[in-house]
Formats: C-alpha cells, structure tokens, sequence
C-alpha cells in the first residue's frame, strides 16, 4: 500500500502563494506496480465505479467554489474555481497528472504513469502543488482527498487556512536614498496580513502590493503603516532631493545640411531628466541620445536641468550650411513720404524685394533709403539651392 504524507498542513490565505508537497511511500515490503494501463484516453471521472486489480490511477481532489454562495457555506470549500485552474502539479520524470473539473463541484488530478513503474519497498514520490491560493475566508479547515484506482478508500488530509501575520515585506523607492530635483520616483510594497494599508506621503489606502509614482522636490521619507485587530506595522525609507549636474552635451555632427538631422547626446549626474529647448523637449535617463531637426542656418541647443538654486545647463551648436533663412526684414518711416528698407538673408539662391508688383531690388543683403512707396507694404520673396522658399510681406 501507499503511504501519503503531506507538508505543510497549512496554506496561509489573503492571497498568497502557497506550495504543498505531498509525499507517498511504498510502506510494504513487496515491489509495488504502478501500471500503464490505457485508462486515460479520456478524462476519468472520480467515482466512476470502475474496478481495478491494480494501481493505475491515483486522485488528489478537493471541493471548488463555482460561483458565489453566503459566507457561511464557502468555508466548506477549498477555493474558488477561478484560483484552482492556477494551480500547477508537478510530478517525478516518468509520470503525468491531468488536471479536471468534476462534480460537487471539485477539481483534481489523475497522476498516472507514462509506463509501467516499480516502486521498491520504502521509495517515495513527491508530488508538487504551486501556485495554491484561496481567497475565501481564513481560519477555517478545509483539506485534500486521496483516493486510488477509484476504490471507496479515500485519505482525507485537513489543510488549515490561516490568515498571514500582520507584516510590511518591503518598502524601497527603486533602491535609490537620492534623486535629483523633479524626478519621478516609484515607490514599491509589498505586505500581509491586513486588507489596507496607509502609505504616507499623501496618506493613501492601499493594498498588500503596488507601487505608486511621486515627484521628489524635498527631502521625502516615505512609510507604509498597517493596522490589524490590535496588532500594527510599519516600515519606512528615505529618498534625499539633490541638485542635478549636466556633465556633457554635445551634437553629432554639428555641421550638416538642410534636412538631416543631427543626434544631441547628454550625460547627467544626480537627476535622471532634462529639457532641451528649440521644441526637443523632455529626455529620461542618467545618459542617452535623442535626434533633432534644426530649423535655421545657426543653432545653439541648450539643456536644462534642476538644482536646488534653480537651474544648471549647457549648450551645444549646429550649423546647416546650406539652409535658406531670412536673418531680418524692417521697413521703417524715413522723411515724409518716403522708407528705409533694411533686409539679410543667408544661404539664398534669389531674393526679390517688390513693393505692389514692382521689383525694388534683388540684392541678398541691402538697405535702401529715402526709397518712396505707392503703399506701405513690402513683399520679400527669398529661394535656397535646394528649393526652400520664405516669404514675407511688411505692413510698415
């Protein structure tokens, strides 16, 4: 015959994991024969009356909560349907279990082996439940049930169900005692033994585990408190707010032409974000890269992080050789009557200055004075060598 023992006798609920190791032993002093005997080509059913000689199936069930019931009668049962279908069985090589939802309702395994296997007087086989967990209520007992071959024999093994002692796990904000000044920090727990908790900055309610963003601006120590029945606990950590340093920024390449794109790359310490102004925006990490488009012929890019005094940066340039841009356009009142017209350009194939349709000169980069207009509106029409094109038209 065989002998079956199991540890521990307890699941702790509240759900958490559990692993219940079930060992059976061969107690006799006869070579037992565990048979393969084709029985399993279709789900068994417990109870199904069949009578066997010899050992081919073995069953571990318990009775399952499909669906809802008053609080009083889910004691009697071992799980939920929903947390018996995460329970996983593990068998020595050279076996199966097959996982299956019976009547009652109840779930169990048929273990069986892959071929016909001795078991030598006095050896043991473990089988392996992961994954148990029940979320009905605590201090209660409830239990598995063995029964082979079908045989009106079972072996009932009661499993207390306790709820787990009042305790704080853990509490870290990613392992960092500092950040710099506007970091996001995640601040993480994990706890049991109590439905809520209180986690402080902002006194929220929370659950035994999660985690929660905060922007550091001071000095931030943070503390998850538990409370249950009399017992209480608590456990806490520090994060200090330090001014961020920009240890390098630079572009690659800083010479380029219109419409590539040049790569800025920045180094910080202290702080994990940064601005970049020119419409890049926000960047993340100690270090990395990000690509820009620049827009005029001369750029200076300059990246912005946080001190407690206010803000440190650094700057970078990037020149686009061939990019076609209009530096200054004024038309200013001269004499009575009359204007002076100022305009630059840079990179420009053509420039067209007209005033109603009237050209009033084509030079890149002038200034005419005294100049007399039939209205006072000045149109510049500006083209590059690769087919830009800026226009601008001034109300004087």
């Amino acid at each position: 015959m065989l002998y079956a023992n199991m540890k521990p006798d307890y699941i702790v609920t509240d759900g958490n994991e559990n692993t219940i190791v079930i060992t059976f032993q061969n107690v006799t002093e006869e070579e037992m024969v565990w048979k393969n005997d084709g029985v399993l080509d279709k789900p068994p059913a417990v109870d199904s009356g069949e009578d066997d000689s010899h050992m081919s199936r073995l069953y571990l069930w318990f009775p399952v909560l499909d669906g809802e019931k008053p609080p009083e009668e889910e004691k009697k049962y071992f799980c939920r349907l929903k947390e018996a279908e995460g329970i996983s069985c593990k068998v020595r090589e050279g076996f199966e279990s097959l996982a299956c939802k019976g009547t009652d309702p109840a779930y169990y395994w048929v273990i069986y082996p892959k071929e016909d296997t001795a078991l030598l007087p006095g050896e043991r086989i473990e089988i392996m439940l992961g994954g148990v967990k029940t979320g009905l209520p605590p201090e209660r007992i409830s239990g598995l049930t063995i029964q082979y071959n079908n045989d009106s024999v079972r072996q009932y093994m009661p499993i207390a169900m306790q709820s787990p002692p009042l305790r704080i796990l853990d509490l870290q904000a990613e392992g960092r005692s500092q950040a710099g000044i506007g970091d996001k920090v995640t601040v993480s727990w994990s706890a049991q033994g109590a439905e809520k908790y209180t986690l402080t900055p902002g006194d929220l309610l929370v659950s035994g585990r999660g985690e929660q963003d905060y922007d550091i601006r001071r000095d931030t120590a943070f503390c998850l408190y538990a409370a249950q029945g009399g017992d209480t606990d608590s456990k806490s950590c520090m994060v200090r707010a330090v001014s961020g340093q920009i240890l390098s920024f630079e572009a690659s390449p800083g010479e380029l032409s219109w419409g590539e794109k040049t790569t800025l790359r920045f180094s910080l310490q202290d702080c994990r974000h940064a601005w970049i102004d020119h419409g890049v925006g926000l960047v993340e990490g100690g270090s990395g890269s990000i690509q820009a488009a620049p827009q005029r012929a001369f750029n200076r890019y300059r990246i912005y992080c946080e001190t407690k005094e206010g803000y440190a940066s650094k700057s970078c340039e990037v020149t686009v050789k061939d990019c076609l841009e209009l530096q200054y356009f004024s038309v200013n009142p001269a004499e009575t009557g009359k204007y002076t017209i100022r305009w630059g350009t840079v990179n420009a194939d053509t420039v067209k200055l007209t005033c109603k349709g009237k050209s009033l000169s084509e030079e890149k980069t002038g200034v005419l004075e005294n100049v007399t207009l039939e209205e006072p509106q000045v149109t510049v029409l500006c083209t590059g060598v690769k087919g830009q094109k800026v226009e601008k038209t001034f109300h004087a």
